[in-house]
C-alpha cells in the first residue's frame, strides 16, 4: 500500500506541477510566437498564456485556438511525465524525483 501511495502521489505531483510549468513557459519554448522571423530556437511570446485571448471594441473576450493546440499538447507533456513516474517507481525517493519534474 506504501508504494501504491507513492506511485499516486507521484502521478498527481506531474499533473499539478507540470501543468504549471508548461503553462508558464513550456507552450511557449515549445510553440510559442518568436519576435523575430529567424529565432528558430524557441518561442519569446505567450508566456503564461498571453495571447490566447482577444478582446473586441465592446470587450468581449474571444478564444484563439491557441488555447486548445495548449491543451492537447498539455496532455502529452503530462503524459510523457507519468510513464517516467512509472520507469522510477520504488527507485526513486520523492524529493529527487520532484528535481526531476520540474
Amino acid at each position: 500500500a506504501k508504494n501504491v501511495q507513492n506511485i499516486l502521489m507521484k502521478n498527481l505531483v506531474d499533473v499539478c506541477i507540470g501543468t504549471m510549468c508548461w503553462w508558464a513557459v513550456g507552450w511557449t519554448l515549445a510553440y510559442g510566437i518568436a519576435d523575430e522571423p529567424n529565432n528558430a530556437f524557441a518561442g519569446d511570446k505567450q508566456f503564461f498564456g498571453m495571447g490566447f485571448t482577444e478582446a473586441d471594441a465592446n470587450g468581449n473576450f474571444t478564444t484563439s485556438r491557441y488555447m486548445l493546440d495548449w491543451f492537447f499538447q498539455w496532455a502529452f507533456c503530462s503524459a510523457a511525465a507519468t510513464i517516467v513516474s512509472g520507469g522510477v517507481a520504488e527507485r526513486v525517493q520523492f524529493p529527487g524525483y520532484l528535481v526531476f519534474t520540474i
